[in-house]
This record gives structure tokens, sequence and C-alpha cells, in this order.
């Protein structure tokens, strides 16, 4: 926190080793404890905090069907929301959410990991949409994460973004997956219906040594943030 501080970083997010997913600390008070812990370090260094999450998880036995999540009850998506209320009652000083779609345990945009009614992009859209009302109800910045694997998938949250009725702030990778450098821009930068855009960069390294050897690649990150600003990106983030 206090090297971010130096550095004029205004947000960090709190993903992997520390959460993942919201329901973790629902049941974890250490958890929490340390949560708000690194919220109060942030917050006297003026910067916020954001927490990762997934979705779908954690969804409970009753709301599946032959191994699905059964979309079409909705009694899953009050589920869903409670969730994020219960997370931000327990951490209140969290100032923002970042969702995945992406890498959980029933993909909304895949049939054979949901029971739905409707088409892929509306799910996302409704995903979306509800968490933002939570989000919005107890004033905490929305962020919505592009990742994902396939170029399907992209295309369902993309098609979900755009018919969505939230102001969310979308993020992407500078790159279509993982931190590969010869990949080509992400074709999700500067086409999420003019909302509000960061870019995600890796200058931790994850598949270039960790950072455990020396790698700098200033012409790299220089040409890629001028691509994304050049597409009205408004903001970036890093890995480390």
């Amino acid at each position: 926190v206090n090297m971010a501080a130096e550095q004029n970083v205004n947000r960090v997010e709190l993903s992997h080793n520390i959460v993942m997913d919201v329901e973790e600390p629902l049941g974890n008070p250490q958890l929490v404890k340390d949560i708000n812990t690194i919220c109060g370090w942030a917050h006297a260094k003026r910067i916020k905090v954001d927490v990762w999450t997934h979705e779908l998880n954690g969804i409970p036995k009753e709301f599946m069907q032959e191994g699905r999540v059964n979309l079409d009850d909705p009694e899953v998506w009050k589920f869903v929301s409670e969730k994020y209320s219960r997370f931000f009652k327990l951490c209140p000083e969290v100032d923002g959410l970042v969702l995945t779609m992406q890498e959980t345990a029933q993909s909304i945009y895949h049939d054979s990991k949901v029971v739905s009614s409707v088409p892929p992009e509306k799910r996302v859209a409704k995903l979306i949409d509800d968490l933002a009302v939570v989000c919005g109800r107890l004033k905490k910045d929305f962020f919505v994460r592009t990742f994902s694997y396939e170029p399907s998938e992209l295309k369902y949250i993309l098609g979900g973004l755009a018919e969505c009725k939230s102001d969310v702030i979308v993020m992407s990778k500078c790159v279509p997956h993982d931190w590969q450098p010869f990949y080509p821009y992400n074709p999700a930068i500067g086409n999420v219906g003019g909302k509000r855009q960061i870019v995600e960069f890796d200058l931790g390294h994850e598949f270039t040594g960790l950072s455990n050897i020396p790698y700098i690649c200033i012409d790299y990150v220089k040409r890629h943030l001028d691509y994304d600003i050049s597409t009205g990106a408004v903001g970036a983030r890093s890995a480390v």
C-alpha cells in the first residue's frame, strides 16, 4: 500500500491469495478482519480498495438441476444478490467490486453449466444489472471484466454489456487472453458501447519470469497504452 501511494496509484484490487470469490469472507472472520484492515491502511493513503469476485460460484445444491444452475428459478438471482449485500455488510469500507465471469464454477454463458430459457447475452446482462443494483444502493463502484478464453465467450460478455441497463466500468486486458506479448490488441478495447473502460497490464510478468528476472518492456506498454487511449480508455491497472 505504501509503494502504491508513492507511485500515485489510486486503487488497489484484492484478489488471488487474498480473496477470489465474495463468498470466501462470509464464513471466514479472519479474512473479513484482513480485508477491513487493508481498507484502513489504503484509505489512510487515499487509495480505494476493490475486491475480486467470480460468478456464478458457490451456488447451493437446491438451485441445481442435473449438475447445472437453474437460472429460470428467481430464487437463484435472489441468492446471488443477497450474497453481495452480506459481504458489504461485513466489509463496509470496500469501495468497489470487480466481476469476472470466467474461471468460475458455473459459467453463466455456457449451456453445459446452466439451465436457462434465455440466450447467453441476456443472462450476462441480468447478472450485471442485478449486481449493479446492489453496488448502486450501497454507493460502491462496479467493474465488469471481459476476460474470457474463447471468442464466443467474449461475444457473449460484450453482448451482455451492450444489453445491460447499468452504468458500469468495463475492465479489459490489453490482449485477448492471458499475458502473451505477441498477441494482437484485445478486440474488446473501445468496443463496449461507450461505457467507461480501463485496461489491464501485466507488470508482474506472469509468463515472462514472474519478476524474478529483469524484464523491461517500456515500448510494449507505451504502444498498448497509446492505442488504448486512442479508443477512449480512461484508466489502467497492473497485475503485480
